[in-house]
């Protein structure tokens, strides 16, 4: 465990903070939750074009980073003015590198989020966080907050915008397949889900996001009921195939079912905090 030296600040982010705060994501979600394959570009564009969380360009005093000793040690994302509910501002991304007063840059990340809360006039603060996180769960309890409710470890409730989905997780997806039995194979994926649909385009071993144009060859069709179930890892498309939740059009159906549950397996995903499609 490392320790730099040096006096603790809490500062707005820079330019320069991305690839030590995509390094600090990566690195910290694998002790709860297994990699997560983020990159400096990866992160920018999430706030770049997010709809629900701060727009980075805009509102850079919401993305507050924790320096010592010249390093990076952790980093605050919060809700911007514009956004937030009249007596409620959220706590979005709370990470801290695996250095030594860890737990006292956490709770110096939380204090400086519920001063700029207050002085925009906001009583209340909820740090949205996964059970597993143990330094989150254990700031949030010594600064006093309380549970709301129930917790599970899926982030995401809905999906409004299924191409936007497959497009932000297009690198998990890429992983998975390119590590799955099946990372051979090649062609187009149209997925029709009620009134959304997306295409999928896997090559090389590689997958891409891309609307769906001209033939396939795999079609599906997944019941909007089972959407959120399948894409989150609560079934697997097995079970989804023989409870008539989806349907496959394709020359090799049973090839095409292994494609699938190569890309959607029945594992809990994690989800980027209070994003939403």
């Amino acid at each position: 465990m490392s320790s730099p030296a040096g006096r603790l600040t809490i500062r707005t982010f820079a330019d320069s903070d991305e690839k030590a705060i995509a390094h600090l994501f990566n690195s910290y979600l694998a002790r709860f939750v297994g990699p997560a394959p983020v990159t400096p570009e990866s992160w920018r564009q999430q706030y770049d074009v997010s709809w629900r969380t701060p727009v980075l360009k805009e509102d850079p005093e919401c993305f507050r980073v924790a320096e010592r000793g010249g390093e990076v040690v952790g980093y605050a994302v919060t809700d911007s003015p514009s956004r937030t509910e009249r007596d409620v501002a959220v706590i979005q991304e709370l990470c801290v590198a695996e250095v030594e007063g860890a737990d006292e840059i956490a709770r110096a990340l939380v204090e400086d989020a519920e001063e700029r809360a207050r002085a925009r006039g906001v009583p209340a603060m909820v740090v949205d966080l996964s059970p597993d996180d143990g330094l989150a769960c254990r700031t949030a309890a010594a600064a006093g907050y309380e549970t709301l409710g129930e917790v599970t470890e899926v982030f995401m409730a809905t999906i409004t915008n299924f191409a936007a989905f497959l497009e932000e997780m297009e690198s998990e997806l890429t992983r998975r397949f390119a590590a799955s039995q099946v990372c051979q194979w090649e062609g187009g994926v149209h997925l029709r889900s009620g009134e959304m649909a997306a295409g999928l385009r896997l090559e090389a071993r590689a997958v891409h996001a891309e609307p769906p144009r001209g033939e396939a060859a795999l079609s599906v069709d997944i019941t909007p009921e089972a959407l959120q179930l399948l894409l989150f890892g609560q079934v697997s498309v097995r079970e989804a195939f023989l409870q008539n939740w989806l349907s496959v059009a394709a020359s090799d159906q049973v090839a095409a079912l292994q494609v699938l549950a190569a890309l959607f397996p029945c594992l809990p995903m994690y989800l980027p905090r209070s994003q939403w499609w």
